[in-house]
């Protein structure tokens, strides 16, 4: 992976994420296996950890156009997620400093793009149609 920070999570337990700089695996048997999910922190701490109930929690077919804000103390991000209409997803950022992400729940508008939304003034984020 290229040079910067880091965070991950094991796929069953995404409730608490790590920044540690390794990832510890345990000896699977034959009927287990470990997965574990990698985000970059963004430039103003927040992390795109994006839907933990996938596999592949972060895609191109799924997300773009991820921005983010500093104003003074408080920082944001967001995230274009897009998809069939009345589809009903649910992303998980990790604010900075934090182990616990939040999830933000949205239904997928008519026009099958929705912008979701989080920051240090908007900590359970939002959902606004693009």
């Amino acid at each position: 992976m290229s040079a910067g920070k880091y965070v991950h999570y094991e796929a069953n337990a995404t409730s608490t994420v790590s920044s540690t700089p390794t990832i510890a695996l345990k000896a699977c048997g034959k009927w287990d296996f470990q997965l574990h999910a990698v985000a970059p922190v963004l430039d103003n701490g927040w992390a795109l950890l994006g839907e933990p109930s996938k596999w592949v929690p972060v895609s191109k077919a799924r997300f773009d156009s991820l921005e983010t804000a500093t104003d003074g103390s408080a920082t944001s991000a967001s995230v274009t997620a897009r998809g069939p209409e009345g589809e009903k997803i649910e992303v998980a950022w990790l604010a900075p400093g934090s182990t616990t992400p939040t999830v933000v729940s949205c239904t997928m508008p008519r026009g099958s793009a929705v912008s979701v939304q989080i920051g240090t003034a908007n900590p359970k984020g939002t959902c606004v149609e693009v």
